[in-house]
């Protein structure tokens, strides 16, 4: 994902201050809410195509429903790179039409 567009969330800062909850690794990229485009996709991905516009998910893992244990495992600007990368890595969701492109 090509970043264009990211935010700072209370979360941030407590994830900053070492709280939160899940484990932090140190020196990770910060952020966690963030929207761009897609800059390239892998092998079988046929949800996506590159220049897709789509936002970033704080726990990549978790698609609904009620939260399981190990989904929080993975957490964007905390253990996972965050937003404030000009690149990301990540799953993420495509926004509703409607909305204004990041």
């Amino acid at each position: 994902m090509r970043v264009r567009a990211s935010s700072l969330n209370y979360r941030d800062l407590m994830v900053l201050k070492g709280g939160g909850r899940g484990p932090t690794k140190i020196g990770v990229i910060p952020l966690s809410d963030g929207a761009g485009e897609v800059a390239g996709i892998g092998d079988g991905v046929t949800r996506v195509k590159v220049g897709d516009r789509i936002a970033g998910s704080f726990h990549p893992r978790w698609f609904g429903g009620p939260i399981k244990p190990d989904y929080p495992t993975d957490r964007l600007g905390a253990n996972l790179d965050g937003m404030l990368a000009a690149t990301s890595p990540t799953h993420s969701l495509r926004p509703p039409q409607t909305r204004a492109g990041a």
